[in-house]
């Protein structure tokens, strides 16, 4: 019967985090054995984080995913002056992110307005404040922009 082996590839825990993860991350920074000084690089790092990140614990932004972005947030400190696209003038991005700005920029809401009316069956021309007389009657219009009618 074969014994039972022994994982020797066990990290303990840091001194200062007491996290496995921060120990594991300071032997992939390590290099020809020189642990003290991948500890120093580590730890300096992390204190930048506490400090740039204004955190308190530098082991939340630590624990992130990095392959998941987080969407870069936008504010203009000052009114938009002129109008480009669909942004007016005075307008006021505040905590946008980049789609929104785009598509405000590129797709701009254009109001719909109604282009074409007729009412099927009258042969007249009719104004406005005239009445229809008879039954029921079919009314037929276009209007631009039919995206932005909300119902």
């Amino acid at each position: 019967m074969r014994r039972k082996v022994t994982n020797r590839n066990m990290v303990s825990a840091d001194h200062v985090y007491n996290s496995e993860k921060i120990s594991k991350f300071i032997n992939y920074v390590m290099e020809r054995g020189q642990k003290e000084t991948a500890r120093g690089i580590v730890y300096s790092a992390l204190e930048n984080i506490k400090e740039k990140a204004k955190v308190e614990d530098p082991m939340e932004v630590f624990d992130t995913d990095p392959t998941v972005p987080s969407p870069l947030l936008y504010t203009n400190p000052a009114p938009v002056s002129i109008t480009i696209g669909g942004v007016t003038p005075g307008m006021v991005f505040s905590g946008a992110t980049m789609k929104q700005m785009w598509d405000t920029l590129l797709y701009p809401y254009l109001n719909p307005s109604i282009g074409n009316f007729s009412i099927v069956g009258q042969p007249i021309l009719l104004e406005v404040g005239d009445r229809i007389s008879g039954g029921n009657r079919t009314f037929v219009w276009s209007s631009t922009n039919p995206g932005n009618i909300i119902n």
